[in-house]
């Protein structure tokens, strides 16, 4: 298990583009989900769902379960899915309890996330990308775990172009 919850300055809002939170998450077969220990305005359970004020993005590498929001309904997300989630939009996800998964996620969000989403390369309509370049998505996520737990001078905004980079795969 890998989480990191950042304190965002003014000045990182400023530059239109920033990452939030950063993780990964192995969910065994029958544990519970979601798992403990996130901050307050992050945990959620299947019976309420949530609401996020951020964009995340939630890859999944191993098993399979549901995802829902109040546009889409009730999906089934497999290896290899992507699904995003919206700021004001209500929404819960979990795996199957037989199966379990495996969940990388970034949240991010800004100026330049909402313009993506009022210029239309990311739907809430349409959230999930099914079979995805797992070697080039996992390629960024090891980049932005290394960045988030080394915190080199400037990693944050550095964490933000390798996350700009990572959605234009989705954005084409």
């Amino acid at each position: 298990m890998f989480r990191k919850y950042l304190i965002v300055l003014d000045n990182d809002k400023k530059w239109g583009f920033y990452l939030n939170n950063i993780g990964r998450t192995v969910i065994d077969k029958y544990d519970g989900y979601p798992s403990k220990n996130h901050p307050e305005n992050y945990t959620f359970t299947w019976d309420k769902g949530r609401i996020l004020n951020e964009f995340h993005l939630v890859l999944i590498t191993n098993g399979e379960g549901i995802f829902e929001s109040e546009i889409t309904g009730q999906v089934k997300i497999s290896h290899g899915d992507t699904f995003f989630l919206f700021p004001g939009i209500w929404h819960r996800y979990k795996p199957k309890k037989e199966i379990g998964w495996t969940e990388h996620w970034i949240g991010f969000s800004g100026n330049i996330a909402h313009d993506f989403m009022r210029n239309g390369f990311l739907n809430a309509k349409d959230p999930i990308i099914s079979k995805c370049d797992q070697h080039f998505i996992l390629n960024h996520f090891n980049t932005l775990f290394k960045l988030f737990d080394e915190q080199p001078f400037g990693y944050q905004r550095i964490a933000s172009g390798v996350c700009f980079n990572l959605l234009q795969n989705y954005t084409i």
